[in-house]
């Protein structure tokens, strides 16, 4: 499909910058599972764009089948309100780390507030 040359083409050009840049070994690894992680299905789309061609009330639509089931897993929001939970939803934007990615350090503010959907997270305290 035209979805997976276009990932095809993009692995390609991560190959020629990965080359052209001289980026270590192990960091091409960093780099390389980021993009089996990102696009498992091998298939490449820029959600936001999609979601913002779409008339308004089937962009929210949308939005609640993407997230309605991520929101009324987190405790957090058992207490809120369906409004509330929905609204959430709005405000999510997805994010993805590779394994071994800072996402937060102890004592500093977080940029968001994370809701991990696939995957794992180890959290470390100092001693």
């Amino acid at each position: 499909s035209s979805l997976e040359v276009n990932f095809d083409q993009k692995m390609d050009e991560l190959n020629e910058f990965l080359d052209a840049r001289e980026i270590p070994p192990a960091l091409r690894e960093k780099i390389k599972s980021y993009y089996s992680m990102r696009f498992p299905t091998m298939r490449m789309f820029d959600e936001a764009s999609v979601l913002v061609d779409l008339e308004q009330s089937l962009r929210q639509e949308t939005i609640l089948q993407l997230y309605q089931d991520v929101v009324s897993t987190v405790p957090l929001f058992h207490f809120c309100k369906v409004e509330t939970q929905q609204l959430i939803c709005f405000r999510l934007r997805p994010a993805f780390h590779v394994p071994g990615n800072v996402i937060t350090c102890e004592g500093s503010i977080p940029e968001a507030l994370y809701i991990v959907r696939f995957g794992l997270v180890e959290v470390f305290a100092a001693s």
